[in-house]
């Protein structure tokens, strides 16, 4: 029988010294952080972005969409279930702006500069890379 030489992968990974495997696995663990890190200030992202377009309709569901239309009747609108609706949205808009500033501050810390700089700044203009997370709250 005819011994065969094993050139294949699986041999050399096998025999790969410790440092080769440590980086393979940094790399690895590190590509599936960052992705996870990204993906969820593009979720904050889109949830501020859901916000704002629930603030927007909150006024435009007042106001006749044809001349026909009556306007919102002062008898009929509930002023205090608006500004509670106003009230919660805002602060859920607060809360996810802070949480984005501190996603895209330990972003930037464990991997450098964030790329999608567009969609933060559709939903904070005034963030900039480095900001810090105390800068929103201020």
């Amino acid at each position: 029988m005819e011994e065969t030489k094993n050139t294949g992968v699986f041999l050399a990974n096998l025999t790969k010294n410790f440092k080769q495997i440590k980086q393979e696995r940094a790399e690895s663990v590190t590509e599936d952080v960052e992705t996870t890190f990204r993906r969820h200030i593009e979720d904050l992202c889109k949830d501020i972005r859901d916000i704002d377009r629930t603030l927007q309709n909150l006024f435009l569901s007042m106001a006749p969409t044809t001349a026909l239309e009556n306007p919102v009747v002062p008898a009929d609108f509930n002023a205090s279930a608006f500004m509670k609706k106003e009230q919660e949205l805002g602060l859920e808009r607060r809360k996810l702006l802070i949480t984005l500033r501190i996603m895209l501050e330990r972003y930037e810390y464990y991997f450098g500069e964030y790329a999608n700089v567009d969609a933060v700044r559709k939903v904070d203009s005034t963030w900039k890379h480095g900001a810090t997370a105390q800068e929103v709250e201020g």
